[in-house]
């Protein structure tokens, strides 16, 4: 076998495993993602405070207030009173969408929360 057919036989190996590492990668960050958010959201409570939803879910992908058009991705109803401000949560490396959303009342407080898969 040639040194061109030999390095052409490398790089090919290379490329694979590559290829390989990037999708273990993607999945496994992915994963994480999901674990991280959905724990999150399992630890939030009806009356906790808005803080305390961005300490255990970190910053809001999206803030929808009343009047805003629902986040079509997810919901087909938007944040209305009692509802004051939605938080959402997206996990954007997810195949088949991913959210959480939180609804808090005038006073910043949680009063629903839910997960939401689209396929």
């Amino acid at each position: 076998m040639s040194s061109v057919a030999q390095r052409k036989g490398a790089m090919g190996k290379i490329l694979m495993w590559g290829i390989l590492l990037l999708l273990i990668l993607y999945v496994s960050t992915c994963s994480y993602v999901s674990h991280r958010k959905t724990t999150g959201f399992e630890a939030v409570n009806i009356g906790d405070t808005e803080r305390e939803v961005i300490r255990l879910l970190g910053k809001p992908s999206l803030r929808e207030k009343p009047g805003d058009q629902p986040y079509g991705r997810y919901s087909s109803y938007a944040c209305s009173a009692p509802c004051s401000e939605r938080l959402w949560y997206e996990n954007a490396l997810a195949f088949v969408g991913e959210a959480w959303s939180i609804d808090l009342d005038t006073d910043q407080r949680v009063i629903n929360k839910s997960r939401w898969v689209s396929p």
